[in-house]
């Protein structure tokens, strides 16, 4: 690859501006930031109120891209709405050509002699190593500069700037309070306490600032700072709606994602050749600092442009001077020593720095009972589980705000669940913080997050926000803690037991446990989310258009989170957006216990049950069984199912427990329990079984479960119905009802086990009764009734039903199929799932003819809501389920008979072309491609010339899964 002349660290306006000119000077830059965006002093802040002073300078020494961004304006000042900051940074950066590591903090560099060699990162993927023949530290407050001279972050005495939404408030009204009255009592620093119009009409943004003297430790300088912060803004908006005339019905709906610290110990110089500093704006910046800092950005690139080039095919050499300069001290370092990360989708090359190699040097930043990394829905009550029990309980959370998918990931609310137990305490409790008179019945959000801030606080929790886990500290198989990084650099924090709910599951990948990701065919995953907020109100989630899917990741692939990125800012909200990509599904780790879906679908319970979930079947974007094709999986009915205590327990790793979306089990049995009001109540479940541990002493596999379940049914967390179950229907009176056409007992005999429903089928067969008995011996396999099933689709397509539109729901939007409504849309899909899966060979002609006779997709039909329309994972084309029909009942048959068929299908217009190619610039249809490759794969299986040429088009493809997959089955085709 080409050698990087440039790593800028540090994604502010400055950082970007610099990446941009450099890039455009021809070299190769790098630009990395710890957080999922960039532009801070924006975004992160919630600074979208800018002094117009310089506006003319800005005007005429800048280009338009950099004008843009202050384009808009009130009559007080220049708005920035943050969203639109991040998503046109993104596209200008991406125009440049610049790469942009997102999630990596800077944590050391290497030093060839005197002279600069490269950055170290922690990253979620691990410490890596970024050769670079220039750096340049646009960081806060030039972490680099303080980590080589020994200075915390934020030690001393510190002025904390920040700002917060209120909602629903009226500032006109307080044309009279009194400002100078309130700093006082609210110990603000004089003159900060100020309110800003909002891009929303309905909101103030009130900026103020408090003076601190921090003496917190080296690793938690920025956590203490962050953890007064929040308990700052509640005080103040909670004095705003009893003080400020017009604020009396306003409630806090947005709090900055992080705060700005000035002050305190200065950063030194580095003796260091090739590294330079880059000041960000300041605190109530102004145009006038924008157009110096794009000067000082150009001096940059100059800088950068003047210095000697590595030849393109020069690898990084190490050498006996070479020398990894950390928090910790100084490694010996040889690059050559060093393992390339693999990731055939990242555009640069990163070295691995192994964490036994890191760890005798690490300092120890902690040492606890229990260690809870990620403290979001789940992870909140793992850690007040543990506190609660009198356990030591050290924190992390990658963001400043703790609460994870149920608080900045923006989705608040309990859609799905057993909403008893903590889950409900916690949302009483979450509730007191709401400040609004409207009813709340257990939502997350702000509330949440301040729940969990307090209870951090009153627990006297170690709390390191703002940080990013990077590698696990291991005596053999044993977890023993955490390798972390944050402005303070690379640190340690021992545990006992260590909990990993980071929603990543990024632990486990640290600890060297098995796991699986995706769909067992073609990898496919539930899309992620990246929620933005509308700019009016809405009566319903279903009116705001920035609740969207935009895309699939495998989070174990670091280009795979950087594309997830860029995608999620695609079309987003220019007011706030999620300051982190919420996944739906992750790594599922392999466990003492696998949960299955058979297991849910036969009301299986377990002697170490320790938490349930009731839900709906709700896999977004894709569900690997065939059953939910038909309706099979409840049908949109909730579904009780039992958790055994060994799906949280990775198998042969010691000191480790799961929570969270990382459970072991299979994608779509483990669906159902991804919903908030269930991962907090096994979340809690978690942490008091992590603190029965630390307590005895043992190993997590060695606790006193009944206490541990008597304890949980107490709190309401295991129902009763928790240790027992109904008996499922019985397979032969199901086949009964069958016969006679009850179509319900035929779905609810097809979640039957094979050995107990096809007997009873093949009896009543070989007896002459039929009703839909054909169509349960084809879901089985059997060859009987494989003629009644080729009959009933050669009439059915006889008839042009095959022609006829699926029916709309007209709530959510989507055209149903899987749930019976009489339709023959629903009737030939069925049909066609039922000939794929026959054992007997009579259909494949009537399928073939089908198959011929399929036009494609079909017109689009828009969706009656925003909402629906606006999601990614849902098609809006009326025959994308028939596609996907097709290609499953293909795969099965793997008949050649269907190889012309599918070479005509496959060259209908529409049907291809939705491969995106790897390291190019655009937006990927991932719905579209992944019924695409679905056909593809099918049609190679049938022998089809073009379902290879379709495949081919995917091994350069943006998505690692799909390249994996084209891989899979273009070697397995050509032997």
């Amino acid at each position: 690859m080409k050698p990087i002349d440039l790593v800028i660290t540090g994604a502010s306006l400055a950082g970007c501006m610099a990446a941009i000119q450099a890039a455009q000077q021809g070299l190769n830059v790098v630009l990395t930031e710890k957080r999922e965006y960039p532009g801070r002093e924006i975004a992160a802040y919630n600074h979208t109120f800018i002094d117009p002073a310089g506006e003319e300078k800005l005007n005429l020494e800048c280009p338009q891209w950099l004008s843009r961004l202050f384009a808009m304006r009130n009559d007080q000042e220049i708005q920035a709405p943050d969203g639109l900051v991040r998503q046109w940074l993104i596209d200008e950066l991406e125009a440049a050509g610049v790469t942009v590591l997102y999630g990596a903090v800077p944590v050391g560099v290497s030093r060839n002699r005197a002279e600069i060699s490269g950055v170290v990162l922690g990253t979620p993927l691990g410490v890596v190593h970024l050769p670079a023949g220039r750096v340049a530290d646009a960081t806060e407050r030039h972490q680099l500069f303080r980590l080589l001279d020994g200075r915390s972050y934020a030690h001393g005495a510190v002025q904390v700037n920040a700002a917060l939404d209120m909602e629903q408030a009226n500032p006109a009204a307080a044309a009279d309070f009194d400002f100078s009255r309130a700093e006082k009592e609210l110990k603000l620093v004089q003159g900060s306490l100020r309110f800003h119009p909002s891009a929303r009409k309905d909101t103030v943004l009130v900026e103020f600032a408090f003076q601190e003297d921090n003496e917190g430790s080296l690793f938690d300088s920025r956590s203490r700072l962050e953890t007064k912060r929040i308990s700052k803004s509640w005080e103040i908006s909670s004095y705003l709606r009893k003080h400020a005339p017009g604020f009396a019905e306003a409630h806090t709906s947005h709090l900055a994602y992080d705060a700005l610290i000035v002050g305190g110990d200065e950063a030194g110089a580095a003796d260091l050749e090739g590294l330079r500093a880059l000041p960000s704006l300041p605190w109530g910046f102004s145009l006038g600092h924008v157009a110096d800092a794009w000067k000082l950005a150009a001096e940059i690139a100059d800088w950068a442009a003047a210095a000697p080039r590595t030849e393109a095919d020069e690898a990084p050499k190490g050498g006996v001077d070479e020398t990894l300069l950390l928090r910790g001290g100084m490694l010996p370092f040889n690059i050559g020593e060093l393992a390339v990360y693999e990731d055939d989708g990242l555009p640069v090359e990163l070295y691995r720095i192994p964490d036994r190699m890191l760890a005798p040097c690490l300092p120890v930043a902690a040492a606890a009972d229990v260690c809870v990394i990620g403290v979001g829905a789940g992870g909140g009550m793992a850690m007040l589980a543990a506190a609660e029990a009198g356990r030591k309980v050290a924190a992390l959370e990658v963001h400043s705000l703790f609460g994870g998918t149920h608080t900045v990931g923006r989705v608040i609310d309990y859609y799905d669940g057993y909403r008893r137990g903590i889950s409900s305490k916690a949302g009483e409790l979450s509730n007191a913080f709401a400040q609004t008179k409207r009813e709340l019945k257990e939502q997350g959000g702000v509330p949440y997050a301040t729940f969990l801030n307090d209870c951090a606080r009153s627990h006297e929790v170690s709390v390191f926000s703002g940080t990013i886990a990077c590698g696990a500290l291991m005596e053999g198989n044993r977890v023993q803690g955490v390798i972390a990084a944050n402005e303070d650099g690379l640190f340690a924090v021992r545990a006992a037991v260590t909990i990993d709910t980071t929603g990543n599951a990024d632990m486990i990948g640290f600890a060297g446990a098995d796991y699986e990701i995706g769909d067992e065919e073609t990898g496919m995953v539930q899309s992620y989310s990246l929620w933005g907020m509308e700019l009016y109100p809405v009566p319903s989630y279903l009116m705001n258009r920035y609740y969207n899917d935009r895309g699939i990741c495998w989070p174990d692939r670091y280009s795979e989170r950087l594309r997830a990125i860029r995608d999620g800012h695609y079309r987003n909200s220019p007011h706030h957006i999620s300051p982190m990509v919420t996944v739906r599904e992750s790594r599922r780790v392999l466990g003492e216990h696998y949960l299955t879906l058979r297991d849910i679908l036969d009301n299986k319970v377990y002697d170490d049950v320790i938490a349930v979930a009731n839900t709906r079947a709700d896999s977004h974007a894709f569900t690997s069984s065939p059953l939910a094709r038909l309706g099979g999986l409840g049908a949109g009915q909730e579904i009780r199912l039992r958790i055994p205590y060994g799906c949280f327990i990775p198998r042969g790793v010691e000191g480790l427990l799961v929570a969270s979306k990382a459970m072991s089990g299979e994608r779509d049995a483990t669906s159902f329990c991804r919903m908030n009001a269930d991962i907090k109540n096994a979340g809690y479940a978690i942490g008091l079984a992590a603190s029965m541990t630390a307590a005895r002493g043992c190993g997590v596999r060695e606790i006193d479960l009944p206490a541990l379940q008597e304890k949980l049914r107490e709190l309401e967390i295991l129902p009763d119905w928790a240790f027992s179950a109904p008996e499922p229907p019985d397979a032969g009176e199901l086949a009964e009802q069958t016969a006679d056409g009850d179509e319900a007992a035929l779905l609810a005999l097809l979640r039957r086990p094979a050995e107990k429903a096809l007997p009873a089928l093949e009896e009543l067969y070989r007896s002459g009764r039929r009703g839909f008995v054909p169509h349960g011996l084809a879901w089985f396999g059997s060859e009987l009734g494989g003629e009644d099933i080729a009959r009933l689709l050669a009439e059915a397509i006889a008839a042009g039903r095959h022609r006829t539109l699926p029916m709309q729901n007209m709530y959510s939007g989507q055209f149903r199929w899987g749930k019976y409504f009489g339709d023959d849309f629903t009737l030939v899909n069925r049909l066609v799932m039922f000939a794929g899966r026959s054992g007997h060979d009579a259909p494949v002609e009537a399928l073939a003819r089908l198959i011929s006779e399929t036009e494609g997709y079909g017109p689009e039909h828009p969706w009656m809501f925003i909402y629906d329309q606006e999601r990614e994972d849902m098609p809006q084309l009326p025959f994308y389920t028939r596609m996907l029909a097709i290609a499953a009942a293909a795969a099965e048959r793997a008949d050649s008979r269907l190889a012309a068929a599918l070479d005509m299908l496959l060259s209908r217009d529409g049907v291809t072309g939705y491969a995106l190619e790897l390291h190019t610039v655009g937006h990927a249809e991932y719905m579209m491609a992944h019924a695409e490759i679905c056909l593809a794969r099918a049609a190679v299986r049938c022998g089809s010339a073009k379902g290879r040429e379709a495949l081919s088009a995917f091994l350069r493809d943006k998505h690692v899964f799909f390249r994996e997959t084209a891989r899979r089955e273009l070697a397995a085709d050509r032997s």
